[in-house]
């Protein structure tokens, strides 16, 4: 019996060779969060490293592992897409293959969730600040790596960016919270408190149905139109390498 479970929740990723990576690799990314989800679904959008046969070889492990052959079309954020339209649970985590969550920490989104329950008063998400850690140990946060993270899994909600993989919330309106502050440009609201990941600060985004619908496929044209055709980089193997420096965070 799993003792600390997101309820409700689907973890979802998108990989491409992914079977060595800066946090240990493809297997150690799902031993360390198939267990605390309901659902897992790895998209891998064309692996030639082994990082496919890698997962089906989990999936024997883990039965709530869900691997999924996608495509890719040189947009990161239909690739995204690709990857909900397999997400059946309420709720949807958003992680890279070479991104981690701790053990507490899972705890401490079990609790939040608890206490404010995703699809209540409007809330919709929680935004992450991410520790990115370097080979000298050098720490920086990054508050701004397509969040929300954790959020309502809802048709209106999708990714329109093909390279910041930004998601589109239907209508923005907001709601008031003591202590919240208003993004002018996106009327986002960011209610800030500590509860959360350790060292990470946390948003809560809202939102208010309308009825004032979007087709995220015509949002995707237009911005193809207006910007150059995204082609997916080569990743070096000097990118993917190990980086021993992030076990002193787990």
């Amino acid at each position: 019996m799993k003792e600390i479970v997101l309820p409700d929740t689907s973890l979802c990723a998108i990989v491409k060779d992914e079977l060595m990576n800066p946090a240990g690799g493809i297997r150690d990314f799902i031993e360390t969060t198939a267990p605390f989800v309901e659902r897992a679904i790895i998209l891998d959008t064309g692996s030639t490293d082994g990082t496919f046969e890698e997962l089906e070889d989990l999936r024997r492990k883990h039965s709530n592992l869900e691997v999924v052959e996608g495509s890719w079309y040189n947009d990161f954020g239909m690739a995204r897409n690709q990857a909900l339209e397999h997400v059946e649970t309420s709720n949807v985590l958003v992680l890279d293959a070479d991104e981690r969550i701790r053990k507490e920490d899972f705890k401490k989104l079990i609790s939040l969730l608890k206490e404010k329950p995703l699809g209540e008063n409007g809330l919709i998400g929680y935004d992450f600040g991410c520790l990115n850690i370097y080979y000298d140990n050098v720490v920086e946060v990054e508050e701004d790596l397509h969040n929300p993270r954790l959020f309502k899994k809802h048709p209106m909600i999708t990714y329109f960016d093909a390279v910041g993989e930004r998601l589109r919330i239907g209508k923005y309106l907001v709601i008031k919270l003591d202590g919240a502050t208003i993004d002018s440009e996106t009327n986002i609201l960011h209610f800030k408190n500590d509860i959360g990941l350790k060292n990470a600060k946390r948003d809560y985004y809202t939102w208010i149905d309308e009825n004032k619908i979007f087709d995220p496929i015509t949002e995707l044209i237009r911005f193809i139109k207006k910007e150059k055709k995204i082609q997916k980089p080569s990743i070096s193997k000097e990118l993917k390498a190990f980086n021993p420096s992030r076990e002193l965070y787990r």
